[in-house]
């Protein structure tokens, strides 16, 4: 599992990771954050080939428009890595 907070919150997801661990819910390795600026570590995030394809979304965006564009981008980069795995 991979979560992203948003680059304005991330030490309440952090201090929840660090409970998970703590309480060692599940093995090391299992529950992951990624934290950083919303393009560059989002894009990381769907662009790779073994986390894109299990893509969800939750959250607010700030506009329609943006939604929209991210939502195109999120589907072409799973559609894409997809097609990778299978060659």
């Amino acid at each position: 599992m991979v979560i992203k907070p948003a680059e304005n919150t991330p030490l309440t997801l952090l201090r929840f990771a660090q409970l998970v661990a703590e309480a060692e819910i599940f093995p090391p390795g299992v529950f992951n954050v990624v934290t950083g600026d919303g393009v560059p570590a989002g894009d990381a995030i769907v662009t790779n080939k073994d986390v894109g394809h299990r893509l969800a979304h939750r959250g607010e965006l700030d506009r329609q428009a943006d939604r929209e564009e991210r939502g195109r981008h999120a589907a072409s980069a799973s559609t894409s890595s997809s097609a990778a795995r299978r060659r």
